[in-house]
């Protein structure tokens, strides 16, 4: 596990690995010898992919049931990662270990836990279900950092608002409240969907507050066991802005308009998302930092995502403008 000296060094590591892409994530974890919670959440993803009996698939989900877990989303049933890959899972090893100065840190699904190092043995024996049923060791202080879903339409705002041990934290200028902040749209097969979201958010760690804008596109299929179920899997996946020699992606920030022209890109090898990172191709995600921290809200968005499996003919789009 990685152990940083304080928070100092944390925050430089954090605003370091957020310009990586997956491989040289990858290769990170490698150089401090470990392989990350987002890896392992990534690998449970995989066996899955590989199941073949619903016995299979039950063991799995009791196996893996720190990294992976079944949401609901307009009645049909999705198989997702616990929690999405965010600033804790990048440095977490696949325990979601790390520690900072004398206080030990746990990921568990969207719960962050700690304690003195001393004390460390007392993370690992919690999983993921004895919070959720009150039965966490004393000593332990427990956290939850969630974005909580509210709504999701095609081409409408996913609404939503952040949540700390189930207080909901109101920003401290709330005239965004009428801009939109979350785009998200999908397109389906029979068998096969593709998912587009446009993100401004913001996400707390330690003392500061990284506000983050970016677009990603996402795959799922579908699978039967005990009934219908989505499951994400690797596959080609496209993504284009559909504005000709104009900003495919424009976000207002208190440090100005940023505007990004998206041109086409392919996953390189079959993945389960598509996200490019700034440093590569000129947009998200792209961070700020400030506390107590602005606000930041879409402008504009015209984009479309596809998939292999589901062909360029049926594409997930969005187009906005702000009024």
């Amino acid at each position: 596990m990685i152990v940083f000296k304080n928070q100092g060094q944390y925050f430089e590591t954090i605003k370091s690995l957020s310009h990586y892409n997956k491989n040289e994530l990858f290769k990170w974890s490698v150089s401090v010898g470990y392989i990350t919670y987002n890896k392992k959440s990534e690998e449970a993803l995989d066996k899955l992919d590989n199941a073949s009996t619903a016995s299979e698939y039950t063991a799995l989900m009791e196996n893996f049931q720190d990294f992976i877990t079944i949401r609901k989303r307009k009645g049909e049933s999705y198989i997702e990662r616990t929690v999405e890959p965010n600033v804790y899972t990048k440095v977490a090893n696949q325990d979601g270990l790390y520690i900072i100065g004398k206080t030990a840190y746990r990921i568990l699904g969207d719960y962050c836990l700690n304690i003195k190092v001393e004390e460390i043995d007392k993370l690992l024996a919690v999983h993921y279900s004895d919070i959720k049923n009150n039965r966490v060791p004393y000593g332990i202080n427990v956290k939850r950092y969630t974005y909580s879903v509210m709504s999701s339409n095609a081409n409408e705002e996913r609404t939503m608002k952040y949540v700390v041990d189930n207080i909901e934290i109101l920003p401290v200028d709330s005239s965004w409240m009428n801009h939109k902040k979350t785009l998200s749209t999908s397109a389906q097969t029979s068998d096969r969907q593709v998912f587009l979201d446009v993100l401004c958010v913001d996400s707390p760690y330690g003392l500061a507050i990284v506000y983050q804008a970016y677009v990603k596109a996402y795959a799922y299929k579908r699978v039967w066991w005990f009934g219908y179920y989505w499951k994400p899997y690797k596959t080609e996946i496209h993504l284009t802005g559909t504005l000709e020699n104009q900003d495919d992606f424009v976000v207002e920030t208190p440090w100005g308009t940023k505007s990004y022209n998206i041109p086409h890109f392919v996953t390189t090898e079959d993945a389960y998302t598509l996200c490019p990172p700034a440093p590569y191709y000129g947009f998200g995600p792209e961070r700020w930092e400030a506390y107590p921290g602005p606000e930041i809200y879409i402008k504009s968005a015209h984009l479309k995502a596809w998939t292999r499996g589901t062909t360029h003919n049926v594409y997930a789009e969005i187009n906005y403008n702000l009024n």
